[in-house]
């Protein structure tokens, strides 16, 4: 088992890169989770919170900031990218360390069909210069996100505190009531 202090500095990397984005990207997924814990309104529980490996960030599909990519400042603070399957572009894993355990992937509302026009599965979308996974109910989990204060008061390095978003307790199990049908057995 990782010590969850030990998943603490990938994190914090990919905090500080995505930084010119937090206002517009919400953490979902095992993170999610795993912050609600700073949230306030949370009671203090007395074991380890669920951890994953993995970051699932949920993005519009466009970013307002241009000033560089979501790619070139994960590249610049040490990620390295991993591209998995067939589709163009390829999903992509942002991995992080030496190890390669903590990495981010990207997910994006799918509007309108799953095919084009020409039959092509719209599978994914560059945004911000990263590969975005397209799946169905992604805007669900960017409706009304939680901004949690993670700072040295909680256990995360940042000076000043980052405000991050986090999807909603209520979305989280809403989207995955909504693609339960739809996932495999293994993964439900």
């Amino acid at each position: 088992m990782v010590k969850p202090e030990a998943e603490i500095e990938p994190f914090v990397k990919f905090v500080e890169a995505i930084d010119p984005w937090l206002g517009e990207t919400v953490l979902v997924g095992g993170w999610a989770h795993r912050l609600y814990r700073n949230d306030p309104r949370a009671r203090t529980l007395g074991y380890v919170p669920l951890t994953t490996l993995d970051g699932d960030v949920a993005l519009p599909a466009k970013l307002k900031v241009e000033e560089s990519t979501v790619r070139k400042r994960l590249m610049d603070a040490g990620f390295t990218e991993e591209f998995v399957g067939e589709d163009r572009p390829p999903a992509t894993h942002y991995h992080y360390g030496p190890a390669g355990g903590f990495y981010v992937e990207f997910l994006t509302p799918l509007v309108g069909s799953e095919y084009d026009r020409n039959g092509k599965r719209k599978a994914t979308q560059e945004v911000g210069g990263v590969s975005s996974q397209q799946l169905r109910y992604i805007e669900v989990l960017l409706i009304s996100a939680w901004k949690i204060k993670l700072g040295e008061s909680n256990g995360y390095p940042f000076k000043p505190p980052k405000r991050i978003q986090v999807a909603n307790p209520a979305s989280f199990l809403g989207q995955k009531i909504l693609i339960h049908h739809g996932r495999d057995y293994r993964d439900r």
